[in-house]
């Protein structure tokens, strides 16, 4: 297993020298070799019995076979310290297979210094058997030149080396260090390990039990079509963080994982930077049942065709920060073992490669195996590269997990996902990818579903994929077979293409998934399906969809449109073109749509096959065809576009409650409009019509404006359709209604300006139709008005009055100079009816209801009683008030009402004589912020205005027997008042007419107090009123001009108060009244209500 170790043992390497020095103890018989000159030329053989010390400056060259032998039982000990100079040499120079150092059965050799170990054929260093052991301390330079390895360990053999170099040179098949069969390598302090030739292994472990490790950061080089680590059937190679594999040539391959399952240490670098002809590299290969586990990976280079392959069985684990850089424009090519083990003892490696295998260009690839990845970044430059690539063969699915990866692509054709399922009897292909982002931009797509003999699927959740490049589709589906189904499930994130279709599907079956807020948009197709495929998708939970549905019956090349595709045989994988995509599947393509749970799709259907909304939404964007079956229980609208109006033609519609939206010019008959066209089938259920109107309203005297239309001998029933919103413009209301006049579209619906039933008037319907808003916007003005007269009020009511001394009318008795203050409020309310004309809208106007609230609070600024009994005072107040008018139309039904906030300043001046005749005048400006409206649907009418009022009172007490007064009274009151012109859902209005002029003639009837003071006082007054101009017009705009509405505010009434006044302390007063009015006719009447307090000082 490769991992980081912290603690190594080293307990059989050890013990091995310890032997090797107990037997070389002086008290032992011993060979002494050495040193040179003369060089050693003969085989040099350690048995049991004789141990042997080469020491230093000594060459061994044989000219023929192994250097050294160390046999069972056997120790040989290099000893530096000894000899003429440092180091020993050993050369083997023929190309026969010799082994430089040989230990076999049981030999040891210990070397404690420098030690040189080259061999032109065959192994430089072999331990071969159990117990046997080589522990080479100091440094150790190793060259091979020929097909042996630099350090093998075979049958349970232990090599324990500490600085080794090893270089092998060879052409062909040389092996830097591999542990065979139960045997361990233990590589420490500085390691460099290289080979240059073809089909070499730098480090190599194979078979049950062998272990490869090296403890400290190395730098290991291999070749082209090389190998640099190779673990095989459960051997094991450790290396230490920090580590690179330097593969310098073509077709090489990083690592290799042949029936193994390891974990690679962290922060592991696999550079693959071979130039010229020949295959790409691969970094990693999975195959037959491996599995590895990764951190913090990086594999680049120029020659880097395929980051990590995890062949059927197998499984990948990445974690931590992993980076894979794809540069390679050629495929990737590696080799196989075929035999059971990498190496043998006669100084040759096993020949057990010509297993060739070859793959496009990934990032990651799987051919039935299982691959794991969080925290990836996949880059891909080569033209038919793929970030990902899933691909389910017959040996096993295809599994790929992606967590928090960022993949993009840039190659011509390439994607960032690909599922395939090739061959025959293949199993699922799968990628799902949570949290992640894949953005591809090379002309292919950023997902491809491939599915030929089985299920293959793409899942999404919470990722984003964009395809950004010309041409290049969010996902393409391929299919040769309605029984093959290809799936794209996505929950939340974004899939968009910013210049091709977000989803692609040529042939078999799709069935697409999106979900929880998911984002598909594209600004040409949605979805394009071709070739005969057939597509469900379903969309739900606030999902977004833009971007077109069209379905074509032209058949699409796909390989010019996709390129290659690569199969899966009995065996590793092959390229090549596939046959298939030449000729499209057979068959109509079909498209079926179901929008659910507030999804929102924007587009046009060119095709679609059935269309099912519900509790969604569907923004039509452009002339339309379903060529089945609408059904919505949601809403389907048009989205507004300026003088242009589309069809939406079906051939079924079923209405399950929801809501049609039109755009309509609201016009005179034959104004054009967005139209539902039902296609020789038939619409039933029931939908409600949003009309939004673009035009200015006219009348309507034939078939009406058509907003559905039947053909080829479609129906509609009698319930369809109705209007689930006011359909209005100008001043006019247009009602729904079946069938032409003329005959000509007896199933269609038009909108005209006719009212559909008038059964409550109990008469024909007026024509043409005017909508209740006209009577609520003609009621503004009067109600306004009436506020204005109402804050006037009198001098009794304003004030409060008794009959006695002046100090209780509000002035004081005393000196001239003194210059009584005194400040005054009062609430007062109002509540009346209007009566209109029977006709209401039609005739003076319509019937309304009012209510008024306000406070007025207001001060003397200036008093001044005079010597001869004459008194005068002036001030100024502020009020502010409340109006709701709720206004009945001329059907008797309720058509809304129109509020308003009033702010007013007034100042007035009173004199009054000594005998308390009075003459008092009041200016008021009042500012209306005005809202109306009728309260279905459409948005509220606002305005603002201004409006300003005079009156003058005057009134002379008479006094009577018994103490009573009778006091005449007139009054003229003018106001006049300006309103903004105002837009509603329909039309402008402009406010015109709009001043009054009433007058008053009245008489008051009080007690006299005879100068008693008494705290209480009050009296009872008559008045008759008349309006002598009071008819304000709303005009409201159509198309040939505006129509004006009056409401006539004119006649007579008669009104009756009584007011009282308290005396509550020496300076304050408590005063109210209340009162009634109503017309002479018994059209209007109101009762209104004040009460007020001064205090004077």
């Amino acid at each position: 297993m490769i991992k980081v170790m912290h603690r190594f043992h080293r307990s059989t390497s050890t013990c091995a020298a310890i032997l090797v020095l107990c037997l070389l103890d002086k008290s032992h018989a011993q060979t002494i070799i050495g040193p040179s000159p003369p060089d050693r030329t003969t085989l040099v053989t350690v048995n049991a019995g004789n141990p042997t010390t080469i020491v230093g400056g000594t060459n061994v060259v044989p000219p023929s076979g192994n250097a050294i032998d160390v046999n069972s039982g056997g120790t040989l000990l290099f000893d530096s310290t000894a000899g003429t100079k440092p180091g020993v040499q050993i050369n083997v120079t023929a190309q026969s297979g010799g082994i430089g150092l040989n230990t076999a059965a049981g030999g040891s050799v210990l070397s404690n210094g420098a030690l040189s170990v080259n061999s032109a054929g065959g192994h430089a260093v072999l331990a071969n058997g159990i117990g046997s052991s080589i522990v080479l301390n100091g440094s150790t330079n190793i060259g091979t030149s020929g097909t042996g390895g630099g350090l093998i360990g075979l049958g349970g053999g232990q090599i324990d080396a500490t600085n080794v170099s090893i270089n092998n040179t060879g052409a062909s098949a040389g092996f830097g260090a591999v542990a065979e069969s139960g045997s361990s390598i233990r590589l420490h302090g500085t390691t460099n390990i290289s080979t240059s030739g073809t089909s070499s292994i730098v480090l190599g472990a194979s078979g049950a039990g062998s272990l490869l490790d090296v403890t400290s950061a190395a730098t290991i080089t291999g070749g082209a079509r090389s190998t640099g680590i190779y673990m095989f059937n459960g051997g094991q190679v450790g290396l230490r963080s920090g580590s690179a594999i330097n593969m310098q040539g073509t077709g090489a391959v990083g690592m290799m994982v042949d029936n193994t399952s390891s974990t690679l240490v962290s922060d592991l670098t696999i550079n693959l930077n071979g130039t010229g002809a020949g295959n790409g590299s691969t970094g990693i290969v999975v195959t037959r049942g491996g599995s590895i586990s990764a951190q913090n990976l990086t594999i680049q280079g120029a020659s880097a065709a395929l980051g990590i392959m995890a062949n059927a069985g197998t499984s990948v684990s990445l974690t931590g920060n992993n980076l894979i850089r794809i540069s390679q424009a050629q495929n990737a090519g590696w080799y196989t073992a075929t035999s059971p083990t990498l190496v043998t003892a006669t100084g040759s490696i096993n020949t057990g490669f010509s297993s060739t295998a070859t793959s496009t260009r990934a990032g990651l690839a799987t051919s039935g195996g299982t691959i794991s990845s969080t925290g990836t970044t996949i880059e891909v430059s080569p033209t038919g590269g793929y970030g990902v690539w899933a691909n389910g063969v017959a040996a096993g699915s295809a599994l790929v997990t992606l967590n928090n990866n960022h993949i993009s692509t840039t190659g011509n054709y390439s994607y960032g996902l690909k599922v395939t399922t090739n061959a025959a009897g293949a199993n699922v292909s799968q990628i799902t990818a949570t949290n992640s982002q894949v953005q591809s931009s090379g002309g292919g797509g950023a997902m491809i579903i491939e599915s030929y003999n089985g299920e293959a699927s793409i899942t999404l959740n919470n990722s984003i994929v964009r395809a950004t490049g010309a041409g290049t589709s969010g996902l393409i589906s391929s299919n040769n077979s309605a029984a093959n189904i290809n799936r794209f499930n996505m929950s939340g994130g974004e899939l968009s293409s910013a210049a091709g279709d977000a989803i692609d599907a040529y042939g078999g079956l799709l069935v697409a998934t999106i979900d929880n807020g998911a984002r598909v948009s594209s600004p040409a197709n949605l979805l394009y399906v071709a070739n005969g495929a057939q597509v469900q998708l379903t969309a739900a939970n606030n999902s977004v969809l833009t971007g077109d549905v069209r379905v074509s019956g032209v058949a699409v090349n796909l390989g010019t449109r996709i390129g290659d595709c690569f199969e899966e045989s009995a065996g590793p994988l092959v390229g090549g073109p596939c046959a298939v995509y030449a000729a499209p599947a057979a068959g109509t393509p079909t498209a079926d749509l179901t929008l659910l749970s507030g999804t929102t799709w924007t587009g046009a259907s060119l095709g679609a096959t059935n269309v099912s909304v519900n509790n969604a939404s569907w923004n039509v964007t452009a002339n339309s065809l379903v060529t089945q079956t609408l059904t919505n229980a949601g809403t389907v609208a048009f989205t507004p576009h300026a003088g242009t109006y589309r069809t939406l033609t079906t051939n079924n519609y079923i209405g399950q409650g929801g809501t049609l939206g039109l755009n309509t010019y609201l016009a005179s008959d034959g104004s054009p409009s967005d139209l539902l066209i039902i296609n020789s089938g038939t619409a039933s259920g029931t939908s409600g019509l949003l009309i939004n109107n673009t035009g200015p309203g006219a009348e309507t005297t034939g078939n009406g404006i058509q907003v559905i239309k039947t053909q080829a001998g479609g129906t509609t029933a009698a319930s369809a359709f109705h209007l689930g919103r006011a359909a209005v413009a100008g001043p006019y209301e247009y009602d729904l209604h079946r069938g032409a006049i003329d005959g000509s579209d007896p199933d269609g619906w038009y909108l005209r300006t006719r009212q559909n039933d008038c059964a409550m008037l109990g008469a024909p319907c007026p024509s043409p139709y005017i909508r209740p808003e006209v009577s609520v916007y003609t009621a503004i003005a009067p109600s306004a008005l009436l506020y204005g007269s109402t804050l006037l009020d009198t001098l009794d009511e304003r004030i409060g009055r008794t009959e006695g001394p002046p100090a209780q009318n509000g002035l004081s008795a005393g000196d001239a100079e003194k210059k009584d203050r005194n400040v005054w409020g009062r609430l007062l309310g109002m509540r009346g009816s209007r009566n209109g004309d029977v006709r209401g809208i039609y005739g003076y106007g319509p019937s309304y209801d009012y209510s008024f609230q306000g406070i007025q609070v207001g001060t003397d600024l200036y008093r001044k009683p005079r010597e001869d009994g004459h008194r005068d005072q002036a001030g100024i107040y502020g009020a502010i008030g409340y109006s709701k008018t709720n206004v009945t139309h001329y059907d008797r039904t309720q058509a809304g009402d129109n509020r308003f906030t009033g702010y007013s300043i007034g100042g007035y001046w009173t004199h009054m004589s000594a005998e308390d005749a009075y003459v008092d005048l009041i200016g008021q400006l009042t500012r209306y912020d005005v809202k109306a409206g009728s309260q279905r649907g459409l948005p509220d009418m606002k305005t603002k205005g201004l409006g300003w009022a005079v009156s003058g009172e005057i009134g002379k007490p008479i006094r009577l027997q018994q103490d009573w007064i009778i006091e005449p009274q007139g009054q003229l009151v003018y106001q006049s008042l300006k309103l903004d012109d105002a837009i509603d859902a329909g039309a402008t209005m402009q406010f015109s007419d709009m001043d009054s002029l009433q007058g008053r003639l009245g008489v008051r009837i009080a007690k006299d107090t005879k100068g008693k003071e008494e705290a209480t006082g009050g009296g009872v007054r008559f008045s008759v009123w008349r309006e002598f101009k009071g008819t304000p017009v709303t005009s409201i705009s159509t198309a040939s001009g505006y129509l004006p509405f009056r409401a006539d505010m004119g006649g007579s009434w008669w009104e009756i108060k009584a007011g009282m006044t308290s005396k509550r302390n020496k300076r304050t007063y408590l005063y109210g009244n209340i009162g009634y009015q109503q017309t002479f006719d018994k059209a209007a009447y109101a009762w209104d209500a004040k009460i007020g307090m001064r205090m004077d000082w």
